[in-house]
């Protein structure tokens, strides 16, 4: 019963903190009415005029009601959700200011456990998964379940969007288990509530494809990511944007199991749709570039990975700074064209930016192929006592990142995973832990042991 009524008390309860004067009624109507307008454009993809239309609404609660009014947190939660859509570092920055003092006023007037607040926590956590902050992440995300589940909430969108955002959160940092029990979770819920074949559902899909492609377990991603595109094209056509980021990560899994030919197919019809979609100026365009690129680095097609690198850098440092993962990727494959072209003296600054970026502000997965490749330049350059150092730093990350993966995949999987890692010594490092651990099961070392002789 509570959860029937509540959307009935919350509006009573929104009109009757301001004063009961025809001029204030008038003017609340006003502002509903324009953020109404406001949640159409955002659905239309029309942010100018959402931005346009916002401030108008701000305008009039500013002047009506005043800053500390759940009036005006209600146009701040909005503004902060139209810059979210924007996927550029300098809006979700800003956005972050707006959810923020949304929340503030929210807190202020409604106390700290009320379902708004749960909003703009989740605003925050949304706005925080793009900027890939994971640790505040799941500060807002945590806190906005708590509020759900306090006030029995959990038939609410917004409740299954905070567990997605915990879920990303913990596969982000590398804590697979729980992200992708957390994501199980969740599909089950949408099944319930929303079916399998809705988008919320797809979107999940798609996370789960994303987290099988980090562990390495592409077949499971393959499967993940053609369920969720079946999904999203049936919903939103091939000119849909989610549809392409399927299409991304199968081609990064097919990359991987070295099906160059299927995999450039769906990399050139994602970085299509997101050029007419979103455009070029959109981070996510430039994260389907730099997997174009890497594409062509492994196919060796130099000749059209160079100037495509160097587009996906610029982009990626204008969308989104220079301190996250794509950036460092992009840094990596562009190193890579240029020392496999024999450009050495282009390359080695690239890869040393990459490495210090990534031990300075990266923390989760750590990208060991960019550690690996300036440790074979190193050594290319007969500089043996750096390689021999760097690659003692991979052996410790290997070797946590191996156990992780041990306790994550069943031994079919870690099987399959070992066969297909790039690195020849994986094998043999593994079997070496094998042996010295008590804790991992011994026929893992007689199986690395025969996979590193069949190398």
């Amino acid at each position: 019963m509570m959860a029937k009524t509540f959307p009935y008390f919350l509006a009573f309860f929104t009109v009757s903190l301001h004063a009961q004067t025809p001029v204030d009624s008038t003017a609340l109507r006003q502002v509903d009415s324009l953020l109404a307008v406001v949640k159409q454009q955002v659905a239309d993809k029309q942010y100018a005029e959402a931005l346009a239309t916002n401030a108008a609404a701000e305008k009039l609660a500013l002047e009506t009601f005043g800053r500390r009014s759940l009036t005006y947190a209600n146009c701040c939660y909005y503004h902060a959700r139209i810059l979210e859509k924007q996927w550029n570092k300098p809006s979700l920055q800003e956005g972050l200011q707006w959810a923020s003092e949304s929340l503030d006023i929210r807190q202020e007037i409604l106390g700290d456990s009320h379902v708004e607040c749960a909003r703009s926590h989740s605003m925050l956590a949304s706005l925080n998964t793009i900027l890939r902050q994971y640790d505040q992440v799941l500060v807002h995300a945590q806190e906005a379940r708590r509020i759900f589940e306090g006030a029995n909430q959990t038939d609410d969108s917004d409740y299954r969007l905070t567990l997605r955002q915990i879920a990303i959160a913990h596969s982000s940092m590398g804590n697979y288990a729980e992200g992708e029990g957390m994501f199980l979770f969740i599909l089950q819920h949408i099944a319930k509530r929303e079916g399998k074949e809705s988008r919320e559902y797809a979107q999940v899909l798609s996370n789960l494809a994303n987290q099988s492609n980090w562990v390495s377990n592409y077949e499971k991603c393959l499967q993940y990511g053609q369920e969720a595109a079946n999904i999203y094209e049936k919903t939103g056509g091939q000119t849909d944007v989610y549809y392409a980021f399927c299409l991304r990560s199968m081609g990064q899994a097919n990359m991987s199991l070295k099906r160059y030919a299927e995999a450039e197919k769906q990399l050139l019809k994602a970085l299509d749709i997101v050029e007419k979609t979103a455009g070029k100026n959109d981070s996510r365009y430039a994260d389907v570039l730099s997997m174009t690129t890497m594409l062509y680095n492994k196919m060796k097609a130099y000749d059209k990975a160079l100037p495509l690198l160097i587009e996906s850098l610029e982009r990626i440092e204008k969308s989104m700074g220079k301190q996250n993962n794509g950036y460092i990727r992009a840094l990596s494959n562009l190193a890579t064209a240029y020392i496999e072209s024999g450009q050495l003296q282009k390359g080695e600054p690239l890869l040393l930016e990459a490495t210090d970026l990534q031990e300075k502000h990266i923390h989760g997965n750590v990208e060991l192929q960019i550690m690996n490749n300036l440790a074979s330049l190193y050594r290319m350059t007969g500089r043996f006592v750096a390689a021999d150092s760097l690659c003692g730093k991979i052996d410790v990350l290997s070797q946590q990142a191996i156990i992780q993966s041990i306790h994550y995949m069943s031994e079919a999987e870690l099987q399959q995973y070992v066969s297909k890692m790039d690195l020849h010594y994986s094998a043999f490092s593994l079997a070496h832990i094998a042996a010295l651990s008590k804790a991992l099961p011994p026929d893992i070392a007689g199986t690395c042991y025969c996979i590193f002789r069949s190398i």
